[in-house]
């Protein structure tokens, strides 16, 4: 098996690029149909109410996990979190022209471009492990202040302050996941509520979605 034998033409046309007003009126891909359909009717594509088939739903909304910073050269960083650790710390990827030292202390930025902050993060470890700095509470707190959702490489555009609420599922309710399960931000509250009409059961589901759901795949052919 080669990684050529899953390449298809997706035309860069058909990508949208910002969200329809309304979450459900995006279309809706059933397999092994023609026909065209909008998740709007998803509840009457979906299999008859069976106890044994419930509907899943990621408890996980997203984080504003990426995260600009400046080193005390100057040099820009880019942070994008992985995950928090135990110790009050987080692992992530740091991206910049020279990869910081371990123990060095990077100062958070609004953006790409703009002056550093009063907040810090130091490097704790060569895996991408740092700490936040005493100013800065915890590191979830920094990101609410100074994070941005990490789009999906096939967005190309800069986020903005609309799709902290639209880069979101509405049902949600703990905090954890970096990459969002982008098949729910199509469901909204009319939707949901369909699918109780129609007796559909619900189960959630916990899964901490990382960066490497953005990630090329990589491995042996065979």
């Amino acid at each position: 098996m080669k990684t050529t034998d899953f390449a298809f033409d997706l035309p860069a046309e058909l990508i949208a690029q910002t969200p329809l007003p309304e979450r459900s009126a995006s279309r809706l891909l059933k397999s092994m149909e023609t026909q065209r359909r909008s998740v709007t009717g998803a509840s009457k594509t979906y299999p008859a109410a069976d106890a044994r088939r419930p509907a899943g739903f990621q408890q996980y909304p997203r984080l504003p996990a990426r995260l600009y910073a400046q080193k005390q050269t100057g040099g820009r960083v880019e942070i994008l979190i992985e995950r928090m650790l135990g110790d009050g710390g987080a692992l992530a990827h740091l991206r910049s022209s020279k990869s910081p030292r371990e123990d060095a202390v990077l100062m958070i930025t609004e953006s790409q471009e703009s002056d550093i902050s009063d907040l810090s993060v130091r490097v704790i470890g060569r895996q991408g492990r740092f700490s936040a700095g005493p100013e800065a509470g915890t590191i979830k707190e920094m990101m609410r202040r100074f994070g941005h959702m990490p789009l999906p490489p096939y967005i190309e555009r800069e986020d903005t302050a609309e799709d902290r609420e639209r880069y979101q599922t509405l049902y949600g309710c703990r905090d954890g996941a970096v990459a969002a399960p982008t098949a729910g931000l199509h469901f909204d509250q009319t939707l949901l509520d369909q699918l109780d009409a129609a007796g559909i059961p619900k189960t959630e589901v916990t899964l901490h979605v990382g960066s490497g759901h953005l990630s090329a795949g990589q491995g042996r052919e065979y």
